[in-house]
């Protein structure tokens, strides 16, 4: 009789700590959760960081060659030059039009991608930049539907004329009345936005609740276990794990969504935008899981020492 009323109250033991070691999960969790919430508002939402973060992109090599391509396709170089060129030409000559049509091209990709990599078109960035930020929000929070936006990305509507304008320096006048636009930077496709509207709204309102939550629960399992270091122990290792998989998940996404861009150019642009903005999000990241991660060691070592010494 006395061995089954020992084994029950072992039973009964073991409760409290299965119940401290999950509110500490729990927690965990939450701390990874924090980390994400943290991350939007400061770099998704707010539209002066969003844009402070993607602000120097056009000097990067992979932008100003997207956009300078896009510049050259959007002048129809092969048309509209084409036959000014073979206008231009002694009929003797027409031979020569498909070498000054090429040699155009290059010269437009070129001065473009110049011109993009200047200080000249840090506005029209920036404009299209604030414009991209508030239908991105609009699409995440549903108040714009995706049938609407398609995708979404970054209009270069204003940097047409400032190309005319910078091949007009170089004494090339064969675009002056075209009308063109240099058309956007893909983002990101507007539906695959669509998943997460639904818990959009917790993350716009609650980002000090789940802190909060975390270290309530985390207190409450500190005082229903025996040991107060043992739930500590699991809420660093824990939260340590949860954001490791966090920033994988996020990066794994933003990957997926690279791959349903099917312009390469495109897609290897959109990659450097996504980079730019989760840099600040790794950062985040490798700070709060370093931290945990000292809490879970530092808690860890305490505990074998004094079971150790106890002996």
């Amino acid at each position: 009789m006395s061995e089954d009323l020992q084994e029950k109250n072992e039973r009964q033991g073991k409760i409290p700590v299965f119940v401290a070691i999950t509110l500490a999960l729990i927690a965990a969790v939450l701390v990874s959760i924090s980390v994400d919430t943290y991350w939007l508002h400061d770099r998704i939402f707010d539209t002066e960081n969003f844009v402070e973060s993607l602000a120097p992109l056009p000097k990067d090599p992979v932008i100003s060659t997207a956009i300078a391509v896009q510049a050259a396709e959007s002048l129809d170089v092969g048309a509209t030059a084409e036959q000014r060129i073979a206008d231009a030409l002694p009929e003797q000559l027409d031979f020569l039009t498909p070498r000054f049509v090429e040699h155009t091209q290059e010269i437009v990709f070129e001065k473009t991608k110049q011109l993009v990599e200047s200080d000249a078109f840090t506005a029209v960035w920036i404009a299209g930049l604030e414009a991209m930020h508030s239908v991105f929000i609009g699409v995440l929070d549903g108040d714009i539907a995706t049938t609407e936006s398609g995708d979404v990305g970054i209009e270069l509507g204003g940097s047409a004329g400032l190309v005319v304008d910078r091949l007009e320096e170089h004494n090339i006048n064969l675009f002056a009345d075209v009308e063109a636009s240099v058309g956007e930077v893909v983002v990101i496709q507007a539906d695959l936005l669509a998943a997460p509207r639904s818990i959009m709204g917790v993350f716009h309102t609650a980002v000090w609740v789940f802190p909060l939550a975390a270290l309530i629960l985390l207190g409450i399992a500190v005082v229903v276990d025996r040991d107060p270091f043992r739930p500590i122990q699991w809420f660093g290792f824990g939260s340590t794990i949860a954001i490791l998989i966090s920033l994988v998940l996020l990066r794994s996404a933003v990957n997926a969504a690279g791959l349903a861009i099917e312009n390469i150019l495109d897609r290897a642009a959109a990659d450097v935008i996504w980079t730019a903005l989760l840099d600040g999000y790794v950062q985040l990241s490798l700070i709060a899981g370093g931290a945990t991660l000292v809490v879970g060691v530092g808690t860890w070592m305490y505990r074998n020492r004094t079971v150790v010494g106890g002996r």
